[in-house]
């Protein structure tokens, strides 16, 4: 992970399963900006204004698929196609790979959260993201992860 790192609010969770827990995240009106989840806890930080690899995986993603992101402009879908391509590109966490969405209950690693504490009950510092294996990557590769990640996300 980069050594720069953003404070971020701490909050109570509770999964589908009735497991409480807590996770750091962000604001809702942190437009732009989003953590990544791993096993074990680990999270990252991303501010998509700033990260240029944001836009190399949109790009890619009108590459491999023109069509679909047109049909699904403005869309859940279109975001959702983003971020898990973008996912994609990032480093692993110390406990494997690290994904845009929901906080992973640590005790049964499900993604889906029914409660939410409404404020935070302390502050954590979160790495920045980093996507060093990515960068190494050429061309064909790249765009071998996203046809694969796209097949994925409209299957």
């Amino acid at each position: 992970m980069a050594t720069q790192s953003v404070r971020c609010p701490i909050f109570g969770f509770r999964c589908n399963r009735g497991h409480v827990f807590d996770a750091p995240k962000m604001g809702d009106f942190e437009w732009g900006e989003f953590l990544a989840y791993g096993a074990l806890q680990s999270v990252a930080f991303i501010n998509s204004w700033i990260d240029p690899v944001w836009n190399e995986a949109a790009s890619l993603v009108d590459e491999v698929s023109p069509d679909l992101r047109s049909r699904s402009r403005g869309s859940s879908v279109e975001g959702d196609i983003v971020q898990a391509v973008y996912s994609a590109t990032l480093d692993p966490g110390p406990a494997g790979p690290l994904a845009i969405g929901p906080p992973p209950c640590p005790v049964c690693g499900l993604k889906g959260v029914v409660d939410q504490e409404s404020t935070p009950n302390r502050w954590q510092d979160v790495p920045h993201a980093s996507h060093t294996a990515w960068l190494s990557m050429d061309r064909g590769a790249k765009l071998g992860i996203v046809s694969e990640v796209v097949a994925r996300a409209t299957t």
